[in-house]
């Protein structure tokens, strides 16, 4: 089983496609960019096993091996921060 899924955001972390002769697409992804995943496609015959196709780069598939899920953020932490305290201060 894939620890990806269609719809999730990814993030890739090697942008090296490769040297092996095959022409890389000029929209190939960049590390440090998020994609959306389109597709998953599994049991291909590479060490990996899956690959993805992503919504923003329509030409070819990707090794999932050179992406990882984004982690999800929330800035709650930060906004309780910055509200007042309302406590009552004894004198």
């Amino acid at each position: 089983m894939s620890m990806f899924h269609v719809g999730q955001q990814v993030i890739c972390i090697d942008d090296n496609w490769g040297s092996d002769g095959h022409n890389i697409p000029i929209d190939a992804p960049k590390k440090g960019m998020v994609y959306s995943v389109r597709e998953v496609i599994f049991n291909v015959p590479f060490p990996s096993g899956h690959f993805f196709d992503l919504e923003e780069v329509r030409c070819g598939l990707w090794d999932a091996e050179q992406f990882r899920p984004v982690k999800p953020t929330s800035i709650e932490v930060f906004r309780q921060l910055l509200s007042p305290i309302h406590e009552r201060e004894t004198v």
